[in-house]
């Protein structure tokens, strides 16, 4: 397919003597058109231009010569546009037709005027049909965040190409009112630079939009205090006898089975069931990130696996945590809802265990990820195969850290938190 064409339609005519103005694109040899919206009598189409004519003379006609410079813009804009949505699809070697280039060029035209929290809202429901509670969260969050705002301005909503610099300043001032912290602000500029990239990706709004460009969310961050405890403290957790409070052992087996298995996230631990365990291995798919993990089963993991196996064990496709009931818990909105209900009674218990062995900071199942990172790189662990996890600006820079190297250097490394 070659590039486009404008072409004046003189073989129709409408009541008014106007010929219709096509883009012609060419398929398999032959034309192919696509209207414009324009139409116009044969004396006022410039032949030899191939545009609207604007060479009047006569007073009166000054106007319409007005009027004809801005349709030539637009002609030529919609023109560009043709041209450019070829080019895109020769470069990304897609089969071209008239249609195509037709469904393109209308996407383009409502590019950035998409609806940002109806997007967010969709952002989130897909992470909850994924298991991803937490990101789930972050967003949902996000968007109650910017419906707060937009009220105060007296909005309803907010479009894409509506989000720059400006608006980011004047939603981050609006967070310094309420008394946020410069981290707090933060989390929330990157789950919406998030979103951006994600509508950018589904071509909901135009590259050149992007406000993060100018605004750095770095500028925010100030240095969070270490939220990880010692090996010596994970000693004591160890040793806090909880009796026969089934669910605060539970808790406990929880934040320990994380701290042994490379900071292992709750939700994965929750979804854990006993085909996940090979050869003293856990072999498992992160349902963050959708990637596959093989990790070495240390001595105090495989304590706690043998406890569970003794009391809740009804074959390799049962759950090995007593958190999720195959009966009970068939779709995705029921276990959304046990694993949101478990995490919230965990991490209320984790508090009570933290004070009862007096750490230095509240107990969450957060901890355990942080405090496996923080225990290897004290131990002399290069950085090279780990990184502090909380210490970076973001989670994902240790995580592929984590993802580059084999496991067996991954193992003689894990031993270190023993």
């Amino acid at each position: 397919m070659g590039l486009a064409k404008i072409v004046f339609w003189s073989y129709q005519t409408n009541k008014d003597g106007e010929s219709p103005i096509f883009i012609r694109v060419i398929e398999d040899r032959k034309p192919r058109y696509i209207k414009t919206g324009f139409s116009c009598t044969e004396k006022d189409w410039d032949s030899k231009e191939n545009r609207f004519r604007t060479n009047y003379r006569k007073a009166e006609d000054l106007q319409k010569a007005k009027d004809h410079e801005r349709n030539n813009e637009l002609l030529l804009k919609k023109l560009n546009d043709a041209n450019k949505v070829i080019k895109d699809l020769i470069a990304d070697d897609n089969v071209i037709s008239s249609e195509q280039v037709k469904e393109e060029m209308l996407r383009a035209k409502s590019v950035g005027k998409h609806s940002v929290l109806s997007f967010i809202d969709k952002v989130v429901e897909e992470k909850k049909r994924l298991g991803n509670l937490g990101t789930a969260k972050c967003y949902k969050d996000l968007g109650k965040s910017l419906e707060t705002f937009l009220a105060e301005q007296n909005k309803t909503d907010v479009v894409f190409k509506e989000i720059t610099y400006s608006f980011l300043k004047k939603y981050e001032n609006y967070f310094l009112s309420k008394g946020a912290t410069g981290n707090g602000i933060s989390f929330y500029m990157r789950s919406l630079r998030a979103v951006f990239n994600r509508a950018i990706q589904e071509k909901v709004c135009k590259r050149e939009m992007y406000p993060f460009n100018s605004y750095k969310i770095a500028s925010l961050s100030s240095k969070t205090a270490k939220r990880a405890i010692t090996k010596d403290e994970i000693e004591k957790i160890k040793s806090i006898d909880l009796e026969d409070d089934a669910q605060k052992i539970r808790s406990k087996n929880l934040f320990l089975f994380s701290y042994y298995c490379r900071g292992l996230n709750f939700v994965d631990i929750a979804m854990l069931k006993w085909e996940n365990i090979t050869d003293n291995r856990l072999v498992y798919i992160r349902r963050k990130t959708h990637k596959p993990y093989n990790v070495l089963l240390l001595a105090p993991a495989l304590e706690i696996l043998s406890y569970y196996k003794q009391k809740f064990y009804k074959g390799d496709k049962s759950y090995i945590f007593p958190i999720l009931d195959e009966d009970k818990h068939k779709t995705q909105e029921s276990i959304n809802n046990r694993l949101h209900k478990v995490l919230g009674q965990t991490n209320k218990d984790l508090k009570a265990i933290g004070n009862e062995a007096k750490l230095s900071i509240p107990l969450t199942t957060y901890v355990a990820r942080h405090t496996y990172a923080t225990v290897m790189k004290r131990s002399g662990v290069s950085t090279s195969i780990i990184s502090e996890a909380l210490g970076h600006d973001s989670e994902r820079t240790t995580q592929i850290y984590l993802d580059s190297f084999a496991n067996d250097v991954l193992d003689e490394a894990s031993k270190a938190i023993l």
